[in-house]
């Protein structure tokens, strides 16, 4: 359920300090915040917003992990059952 000011329910500050993401008390606002896992579970790239642009396409995310399936071939593939594909990658 969505407070009356019809924001979350979840304390700003303390989300975007746990996520590593961008928060902007002036405005209170959190920002964006986007991540790619490799196989071995390292950072392949991080994204920070400050603004409206700047975020992560699930196009470009999708070209970088095939990238990476290719070059992890024996690993497990990052993404499995996308919300966006549905099926195994």
């Amino acid at each position: 359920m969505r407070p009356p000011d019809g924001g979350t329910a979840h304390p700003l500050k303390e989300t975007a300090r746990l996520l590593g993401a961008f928060y902007d008390g002036k405005l209170g606002v959190l920002h964006a915040t986007g991540f790619v896992v490799k196989p071995d579970r390292t950072i392949a790239v991080g994204q920070y917003s400050s603004g409206p642009i700047g975020r992560l396409v699930w196009q470009d995310v999708l070209g970088l992990v095939q990238i990476y399936n290719t070059s992890y071939s024996q690993a497990e593939p990052v993404v499995r059952n996308s919300p966006i594909h549905g099926a195994e990658r």
